[in-house]
This record gives structure tokens, C-alpha cells and sequence, in this order.
């Protein structure tokens, strides 16, 4: 038996790899194990470096054991993932097997040899590991038997699919190849493994259950243990609040029963804080611990005033996930919606029902706004939606960070497709049963409305498997109502409404009062109202300063007989929320038809950004070809007041591409257009002097700003996020205040909306894309659906315009007027030079606009 080698070195990116490594040929044949290594504790680590001699060291292994074309296997494995953007090794036997994370998802690859003819056959599974955590993994094939692999992760079985090959073929032997565990070349895995072991045989579900609850003390004890959450000081306040409550004595039948539910729940909290598995009860008893504080405070301030349900106020532009069983809402128990909003802007909020009991058939009326003089805005002005819980694919980015978790700001781009449905807010639907998520199945159903008299249908809808046999709306009839449907709320679960108000574009300042009433016609106890309340400034504001762009595919012509008004809508869509230019796109329809409909909704045709790929000819008659198309292009745009037209390149280029298009924008130039074209860093010095935008991937940099501004060039950002992640407040700062902080030129994202329909669990142009859907918006029959985060994007806008029309108002006004009146001025300008250095993921930013606002009404004279 082989000792273990106690060294550690230092790994790439600052990984170590724990592999240990006992090498038992004792054990070979008992279980079909034909090689097992582990280490002394599972948990002690060490380094690997190449040891010379026969037998191995940690990482190397000559003689190992070697597969024929009929061969089964197992490779079971306890592992802690590191992130990975690549392909990270587990154990690689050459051709013979390989197994390795890469994006986090397990892949299973071999080789296959027809002759001279060699194919290599992977399998990839759709869910992923998470970095940080122990877990078990069994991987389980039969060579040549393609239904037959199987993968396990924590003793339960997870999809996958061939992304590569069609594992029908039988295996090269591949005699003599030395194994490596945990490293292949040059890559080592970037964690740790605890154990590994190579069978010859096939692992059924059950076994591996057993094989996951054998290991899953030794590896996951730290989760396990009988430390309580709470701390002495919270214990403390814990016993004080039940004291509290328990003396209270209500008078009001509603108060009684909150009072009694409370001390429930307190008791509740304390036996959890003593339980031994601390691990799977902390995260609720935490939570439950802070809506214990938020519901004493109500209860003894009397806002408590049914038995049948609680109403929250929350930030409708916030990350945290409010979901139909979440314990703690990110709010506080209120009946009032305080809104501030310039004339002409829209403005949104929300709101919780938590139900206690069964709610149904819960009816809305909203009443018009009414000021202290009179004056009145039509309730038709605000507009109330539902927020849906879908399922969605969770994403994850190119290095390995989930949507879910606080990353690095640079890395923050998780659009890589996981196959790991999870549910999350998204839609904003007028109709709750529009959409119907299926738990058991993860997936969603679409509810079809057939004219004529038809049965309401529902649908599970295909991933881009269509193909390119798309369904007209007459026969793919999903549509959302027009106003909001009674809503059902099961007992003990949330429900979250959006309000978005637009005061008239010439609304008088002053507070305008309204109310949301509410009735249940199911319980006639689940009744009340959340009241509305609407400051309106004493201003309008300006067009943002930089390009408000977006990438934008216009609908099938197949799917919409209607298929102008479609378009007409989208970009009615897109300018309400704050995008005035978005990219023509040169598939689908002519570029009259577009500008034309951009001119009726309201959008400018002065400058356009044309995707028209350029290409990189070289030859005269390539290049005559390019000419042709600019001058086409000027001659189409002309009666629709077109100045300048920017053209597309090779979309992300780099290296010898990049460079090989020169003579193509040259002549592009030349016919008096322009170039534009996502990039990457690096772009400004190889083509910076002939580049005129750039669409620049990732996090924004100010350095690079300075760059692209010193040839007189302009700068935009996308991809950060690219469209589709969840996360309202995301979109908000990165698409706001973060470029004007970093003096970008515009924000142009992937994109307004990437398909005709819905698709199945998110799932990009095809399964082996491995994108989420991009999409801000959903295409229905006759419109699209909004999103939590398109709001949030309308928002990151609105603060952008914020800052302009104070910078405007300080560049009219500097050195005019009285003291009092410069000095508003030069206090404002010391602020915008604060905020321009501010950690906005630090602040909240409605805070960040209410300041802007009070500078812009200090100036005016205005302030309160």
C-alpha cells in the first residue's frame, strides 16, 4: 500500500487539489472495483506533482486498469468544485474515458475508431455542479449503449444528452495510457477530490443512493453539526419578543389571533435554533426570525387588520426573489404606495398579498388619481399586472458564477444555460393563468385561447424544435388579456402585483391620491385597499445623453399575418421603455418598412445603426460589392431624414480577422457610411483608428472610454448582463448610472426579444448552444409580455435622464442668479463629482435619484 505524499504545492489560479492517494490493488474485484484511491480523511489536502516510477504518485498513474470495446464502467467520485470555464479533469484515461467538469456540468467523453476514421463521443449533463459543496458523483455506461449512460449527482439522477458523437460506437482500448487523476496536460482540477473508484459494471438509482448516504456524513459533517444559528444577542431579543407579545392583550378579534399565531411562531424559531441538523433548518428559521419582527411591529402598531392575509409594500426593482413560498418578503407590512415621478415618466411599484387562507377569485378596481384642487388622472394611467413565478433555467457564466450569488462585477454575465430549472419572477401578465409552471416536471405550461368558442387549451411548449416549420398566432394563439383577471392565492403563499404609473406629459406638480380596492369573491373576509400617493415634480425631464441602442430581430413573417403591426408594437414597447435606437435589422422585411414604423413609433431616424454585416473582402470586386450596399443602403433611408448610417463588422473579432476587414470599412468610409461592431479590449489598438463604435463586451471600463473618446470614437456596452437574467435592480445600475459613471456613449444589449414564442425552460437557439434566451420581452400573438427586468432596464434609463437634465439645468444656470442659487449650483456639481466615484452595488439607487432631485429642485428654487 502507497502512502500518501504530504506535500502541497500551488496550482494554477491559486487552486489545490486534494487527492491524497491510497492505491489499493487489495481491493480489485470486491463490487466489480477495479481501482478505488482515496484519502487518509476525506478531507486532508495535498498537491500533485509527478512522481518518478511505475506505480504513481498524486495525479499519475501507469498500468491503470483499461476498457475493451464491451466494457461497462462506473467512475463514482467525491468532489469540491472549484469554478470552471473550462474543461477541469476528474480522472482521463486518454481515449478510454475521461471524466471532467467544464461550466460546472459533468461530462463523460471516449473515443471511437472506424478504420483511420476516429470519433470522439461526449456526453453532457444539464445540470450543474455547485462550486463550494461536497457532493457525490456516479457516472455509469455501458460502451455502445447510448440510452444506457446514466449520471448521478447526491444519489439522484440528472438529464444529460450527447452533445458530441452518439456514444453508439465501441471504445479504443487505448493500452498502456497512463490515468491521471485530477489532471490532464497541463490542467489540474481546480478543487478537490476526496475519493474516486473505477468499476466494471453498471450503477443502478438505488446503489447509488446507498454509495451517496455512505459518504455523506464524512464530507457534508460541517453542515451537520449542533451549533445554533442564533447568537446570544438574538436568543436574547428572541425570548424578549415573546415575552412581549405574550403579555400584549388586544382587544380586536384580529389581534388576538395574530397575537397567538406570533407566539406560535416564536416557539417555533427556538426549536429549530436547537436542532441537530442545523444545516437544513437555518435558512427558514432566520427568515422567519425577521418576519417575526416585521409582524410584532405591525401587530402592535394595529396594521394587523385581517385574519385572512398580510399586505407588503416592496421595492418593485430589487434582486431578491419574492416567490409564492417565500418565508421573509423584502418589505414591510403597509397599505400605502408612495410613487415620485416627473410629468410624462413611468413610474413603478408593488405590492404583497400574502394569503393566511385560501384566497379566490380576488377582483381589482383601480380609482382615478385626484389632486388637493381637483385635479384628475384617469385611472386608465395606472396600470396593474401580476408578477408570474415561471421555471427558468438558473445560468450560470463563462466562469462558473450562478445569477444567484454576489460576483465579481467583471464576471457577471451568467447567460450559459445550466438545464437547471429553477422558478423565478419574471412575466408581468394581466392574465395569472396565462402561464401555468408544472412542479413535477419543472417546466411550463402556455394556456392557448381559440377563437370561435373553442376550449381554452394548455400547451408545453417546444424548445427552438420547431425547426423551421413555425405555426402561425392563428394556430399558436397565445395572448394575454387587457386588463387584470381575478387572481386565486393558495393558503400560505404570496402573490406580487405591479403598478407602473405615467402621469400626463403636462400633469401640474403637487400629490395626486388614489386607491387599489380589492375584494375576494370567494371570502367575503378578503377584502381591502392599498392606497396610492403620487408626488409629481415641478419639471420634465430630458432625453438621456448617451444612445439608448438595443439588438433587435424583428418577428417572423410566418408566424403574424399582421405582421407590420407586430413590429409597430415591439418598438412601441422598446421606446416606452426608454430605447429610442435600436439596430435595423437586415433580415425580414426592407429597411423602409422599418423606418418607417420607427417614425410612427416616435422613434428618430437621424443616425441608425444598420446590421448589415460588412465581411472582410479584399479583392476590388468584393469591395466594389460593399460600396454598392452603403449607397443602397443611403438611397433607401433618405426620404426618412437618415444622416448617417453605421454598418456591422464581424461581430467580436479578434487577432487576423479583426485586422482583415481594414479594407472593407475603408471602403465602407469612403461611400460615407460608418462601422460599428461588438468587441473586446484590445480592439482599440489594433482598429481603433478606423473603428467609429464600438459595442463593447462585459464590464465597463472608463479607461477604455478615454481610449475610444481620444480618436473622437464612441463607445457603447453590452453583454453585462446580456438580456433574460431575472434581476431587475442588475439591469437598473449596469444599463444606468454604472455607464454614465464609466462615460459611455449608449448601452446596446443582446437583445429586445430573440424568438416568435416562448420556448421550453429558456433554452437558447438549440440544445447545444448552451444560452438562456436573451430575451427582456416575450413575443405573444399580438404584442409581448414584459419582464421584471425590462422594468428595471426602463428605470436604469430614467436615472440616466435624471443626471442629464441636472447637468443640463447646472450648465444653463452656472454664474447666474442670486447666492443662494449658486451655490445650489456648486453643491450639485460637488455631488455629481461624488457620484461619479460611488460603489453603486453599495447604494440604493432610489436613493441616489431622490438626491438628484433634490439638487435639480434646490436649483429651481423649488426645494420642499
Amino acid at each position: 500500500m502507497m502512502k500518501s505524499v504530504p506535500s502541497i504545492d500551488k496550482l494554477r489560479h491559486g487552486a489545490v487539489l486534494l487527492i491524497a492517494v491510497l492505491f489499493c490493488p487489495s481491493s480489485f474485484g470486491q463490487d466489480g472495483c477495479v481501482a478505488r484511491w482515496s484519502s487518509e480523511d476525506g478531507l486532508k489536502v495535498f498537491g500533485t506533482r509527478k512522481i518518478e516510477g511505475t506505480q504513481a504518485a498524486p495525479g499519475v498513474y501507469a498500468g491503470a486498469p483499461e476498457l475493451d470495446a464491451s466494457a461497462r464502467i462506473s467512475i463514482e467520485a467525491w468532489i469540491k468544485a472549484g469554478r470552471n470555464a473550462k474543461r477541469d479533469p476528474i480522472v482521463c484515461k486518454g481515449a478510454n474515458y475521461q471524466v471532467c467538469l467544464e461550466r460546472n456540468q459533468v461530462l463523460f467523453i471516449y473515443m471511437s475508431a472506424k478504420g483511420d476514421e476516429k470519433t470522439w463521443h461526449g456526453y453532457r449533463t444539464h445540470c450543474a455542479i455547485k462550486p463550494g459543496d461536497w457532493q457525490h458523483l456516479v457516472i455509469s455506461y455501458a460502451y455502445g449503449r447510448p440510452d444506457g449512460m446514466r449520471c448521478y449527482v447526491d444519489g439522484k439522477q440528472v438529464d444529460g444528452h450527447w452533445y458530441s458523437g452518439n456514444g453508439r460506437e465501441p471504445v479504443v482500448v487505448d493500452a498502456g495510457k497512463a490515468l491521471f487523476v485530477g489532471k490532464k496536460d497541463d490542467t489540474v482540477f481546480s478543487g478537490q477530490i476526496g475519493e474516486l473508484s473505477i468499476h466494471d459494471r453498471e450503477t443502478p438509482l438505488e446503489q447509488a443512493r446507498d454509495l451517496h448516504a455512505l459518504g455523506i456524513r464524512r464530507y457534508q459533517k460541517n453542515g451537520h453539526d449542533d451549533r445554533p444559528f442564533l447568537s446570544d444577542a438574538q436568543r436574547g431579543e428572541l425570548a424578549g419578543l415573546e415575552a412581549k407579545i405574550g403579555k400584549y392583550r388586544p382587544a380586536s378579534p384580529d389581534g388576538r389571533f395574530w397575537a397567538k399565531r406570533l407566539l406560535d411562531l416564536s416557539k417555533d424559531i427556538a426549536k429549530k435554533n436547537g436542532c441537530p441538523d442545523v444545516r437544513e433548518n437555518s435558512r427558514d428559521a432566520e427568515a422567519q426570525m425577521r418576519t417575526l419582527k416585521k409582524l410584532a411591529r405591525a401587530l402592535f402598531s394595529g396594521k394587523l387588520s385581517s385574519q385572512s392575509h398580510v399586505l407588503y409594500v416592496v421595492n418593485p426593482i430589487d434582486n431578491r426573489r419574492i416567490l409564492p413560498d417565500s418565508i421573509d418578503v423584502p418589505g414591510e407590512i403597509s397599505d400605502t404606495l408612495l410613487l415620485t415621478a416627473a410629468p410624462g415618466e413611468f413610474e413603478p411599484a408593488s405590492f404583497v398579498i400574502q394569503a393566511v387562507e385560501k384566497v379566490g377569485d380576488l377582483k381589482f378596481t383601480v380609482s382615478s388619481l385626484r389632486d388637493a384642487r381637483g385635479k384628475t388622472v384617469s385611472g386608465a394611467s395606472v396600470d396593474l399586472r401580476v408578477v408570474k413565478c415561471w421555471f427558468q433555467d438558473l445560468g450560470v457564466s463563462a466562469e462558473g458564477y450562478y445569477c444567484q450569488e454576489q460576483v465579481p462585477n467583471e464576471k457577471y454575465n451568467p447567460t450559459y444555460w445550466t438545464g437547471r430549472a429553477v422558478m423565478v419572477p419574471e412575466l408581468l401578465l394581466y392574465d395569472d393563468g396565462l402561464v401555468k409552471p408544472e412542479p413535477a416536471i419543472r417546466e411550463n405550461y402556455l394556456k392557448l385561447s381559440f377563437a370561435g368558442g373553442k376550449a381554452t387549451e394548455y400547451f408545453l411548449p417546444f424548445s427552438r424544435g420547431w425547426g423551421n416549420c413555425y405555426p402561425s398566432a392563428a394556430a399558436f394563439p397565445f395572448v394575454d388579456d387587457r386588463q387584470l383577471l381575478p387572481v386565486d392565492i393558495p393558503e400560505n403563499s404570496n402573490k406580487q402585483f405591479w403598478l407602473t404609473v405615467r402621469m400626463p406629459d403636462h400633469c401640474p406638480a403637487g400629490i395626486f391620491d388614489g386607491k387599489i380596492a380589492y375584494e375576494s369573491g370567494a371570502n367575503a373576509r378578503v377584502k381591502g385597499e392599498v392606497k396610492i400617493r403620487v408626488k409629481v415634480l415641478p419639471f420634465a425631464l430630458c432625453e438621456p445623453y448617451y444612445i439608448s441602442s438595443m439588438y433587435y430581430y424583428p418577428p417572423e413573417k410566418i408566424f403574424y399575418r399582421d405582421y407590420a403591426g407586430q413590429m409597430r408594437r415591439e418598438f412601441v414597447n422598446m421606446r416606452e421603455h426608454g430605447v429610442s435606437n435600436p439596430h435595423i435589422p437586415f433580415w425580414g422585411g426592407s429597411m423602409a418598412e422599418y423606418l418607417k414604423i420607427r417614425s410612427e413609433a416616435g422613434m428618430s431616424n437621424k443616425v441608425i445603426f444598420y446590421s448589415k454585416v460588412v465581411g472582410n473582402p479584399r479583392e476590388p470586386e468584393g469591395l466594389e460589392k460593399v460600396r454598392r450596399m452603403v449607397g443602397d443602403a443611403f438611397e433607401q433611408a433618405k426620404p426618412f431624414g437618415v444622416e448617417q448610417i453605421y454598418f456591422y463588422g464581424l461581430d467580436e473579432a479578434k487577432g487576423d480577422v479583426l485586422v482583415s476587414q481594414r479594407k472593407a470599412w475603408k471602403t465602407v468610409h469612403e461611400a460615407g457610411g460608418k462601422i460599428f461592431v461588438a468587441g473586446h479590449v484590445g480592439n482599440f489598438e489594433t482598429v481603433g483608428d478606423i473603428q467609429d463604435l464600438i459595442v463593447m463586451n462585459g464590464y465597463p471600463s472608463r479607461e477604455e472610454a478615454k481610449n475610444w473618446h481620444s480618436a473622437n470614437r464612441l463607445i457603447m456596452s453590452y453583454a453585462n448582463p446580456q438580456g433574460g437574467v431575472e434581476q431587475s435592480e442588475t439591469y437598473r445600475r449596469n444599463f444606468g448610472l454604472l455607464l454614465w459613471q464609466n462615460d459611455y456613449d449608449g448601452a446596446s444589449t443582446w437583445m429586445h426579444c430573440e424568438d416568435s414564442f416562448p420556448t421550453r425552460r429558456d433554452m437558447g437557439a438549440d440544445r447545444n448552444c448552451f444560452m438562456k434566451q436573451s430575451c427582456m420581452v416575450y413575443r405573444t400573438a399580438n404584442g409581448v409580455l414584459d419582464t421584471v427586468q425590462w422594468e428595471g432596464y426602463r428605470e436604469g434609463v430614467d436615472d440616466v435622464r435624471y443626471v442629464t437634465t441636472l447637468q443640463k439645468l447646472i450648465g444653463k444656470t452656472r454664474g447666474e442668479g442670486d447666492e443662494k442659487s449658486r451655490k445650489a449650483v456648486m453643491e450639485a456639481e460637488s455631488y455629481l463629482a461624488k457620484l461619479k466615484d460611488d460603489d453603486l452595488s453599495r447604494r440604493s439607487l432610489g436613493t441616489v435619484r431622490l438626491e438628484i432631485i433634490g439638487h435639480i429642485l434646490k436649483i429651481l428654487g423649488r426645494e420642499e
